[in-house]
């Protein structure tokens, strides 16, 4: 599944995983939301709703360019670099590309590209 996602500074495209997190997500798009830094490293969107946490591991390691749902704030937890091990954590997808606009963006727009 592919993800348009408009910045402040531009369009740029990110993949999302084959579970049901994520495809919980495809189904709640479009999504524009303001972005809040979260630490040095991460950029955090909060959702009206809840997403699916089925089949979901208890745990994961973000990594540099993930898109995650954090469970138990329900919010989307994207890294701009290597993230923390936390449970609840869920794998969602990966931006495509470089990582710079999302670092010092203040707004996003997820959409589907079909």
């Amino acid at each position: 599944m592919k993800v348009k996602v408009t910045l402040d500074s531009g369009v740029y495209f990110a993949t999302l995983a084959d579970n049901p997190t994520a495809q919980s997500f495809w189904q709640k798009l479009p999504i524009e939301a303001t972005l809040e830094n979260y630490g040095h490293n991460e950029k955090i969107v909060y959702l009206q709703d809840k997403l699916s946490i089925e089949n979901a591991p208890s745990a994961y390691t973000g990594k540099k360019g993930d898109i995650t749902y954090y469970a138990p704030w329900g919010n989307i937890a994207m890294f701009t670099d290597k993230g923390p091990h936390a449970s609840g954590l869920i794998y969602m997808g990966k931006f495509d590309g470089d990582l710079t606009a999302l670092s010092r963006a203040t707004m996003i727009k997820f959409e589907r590209e079909e």
